[in-house]
């Protein structure tokens, strides 16, 4: 990671070696896996591949039923209920910043360096097979002082899977940041927000309290950078956890508006643990 400071700095053709020589912060992987993870797939018969699909889809609307209370009690109360992080209390005027995916190889370092000079601490829910990729930088992640939480190991819609393969996941994730990051996260939150009863067990059982979204405006996608912050802050309420991405320019063009617009507003920007004033980690 350079800055234009040091890149400025540095002797006209010199080769870019000497550059690198120079920079204060340098990565290098000591052992990046060959290959990719491999895919969950649910089966090779496309006939018994739907029938599964619209079991589930039936399942999800019974499930999303009776999730209900729970949620509504979330929502009202704020706070962890029964394993599960809605908001955090409504009576204390403060935000979660959180960033899911990654760690990326170009867009992390810089938004610890976006971080830093804002002087900002997020909750930052990693992939698995991405900490093993990038492990350096699941750990300058660590050391700027920012939370590390589990987002599954291969990103996969975890409410699909098999139970010995949504274990699989959740132990693999907890595994890696483990060895890569030295510690084991506290908290986690399902890929896309996906879940089921069995994945919020799955994840209580193994000490995780899972933590969802108050606010999330989409800047994973083809959404104008301008048009961000009017949809962050159109549902900005005390207690609310917004969800933004590692990966995305848009974001971090957006932090010190949202940085600025915050404070004036009166609200404190913290990580999921200082929104629920709880050791997590």
């Amino acid at each position: 990671a350079a800055s234009r400071r040091e890149v400025e700095g540095a002797a006209p053709g010199a080769p870019s070696a000497d550059l690198v020589r120079r920079l204060a912060r340098v990565w290098v992987a000591p052992d990046f896996p060959r290959g990719r993870p491999p895919l969950l797939v649910l089966g090779s018969d496309p006939r018994a591949d739907l029938a599964h699909r619209l079991a589930g889809i039936a399942t999800r609307l019974v499930e999303g039923v009776s999730e209900l209370p729970r949620r509504l009690a979330g929502m009202t109360r704020g706070g962890v209920v029964d394993g599960v992080v809605y908001r955090g209390r409504p009576g204390r005027r403060a935000v979660a910043l959180t960033f899911d995916d990654g760690p990326e190889p170009l867009y992390t370092p810089l938004l610890l360096d976006t971080l830093d000079r804002l002087g900002l601490h997020a909750t930052f829910f990693l992939v698995g097979h991405r900490v093993e990729q990038y492990p350096y930088f699941a750990r300058a992640i660590r050391d700027r002082g920012h939370e590390l939480a589990s987002h599954g190991y291969s990103h996969v819609p975890l409410a699909r899977l098999s139970p010995s393969q949504l274990a699989g996941e959740l132990d693999q994730a907890q595994r890696v940041l483990q060895l890569h990051a030295g510690m084991r996260p506290a908290l986690f939150r399902p890929p896309g927000g996906r879940y089921s009863p069995a994945v919020l067990r799955a994840a209580a059982q193994r000490g995780l309290v899972t933590v969802l979204w108050t606010d999330a405006p989409g800047d994973y996608g083809p959404l104008d950078p301008q048009k961000l912050l009017p949809r962050l802050l159109s549902r900005l309420y005390a207690g609310g956890i917004l969800l933004l991405h590692q990966g995305t320019p848009g974001t971090l063009r957006l932090l010190p508006e949202l940085d600025r617009t915050l404070h004036r507003l009166g609200y404190q920007v913290t990580t999921v643990s200082g929104l629920l004033e709880r050791k997590t980690q």
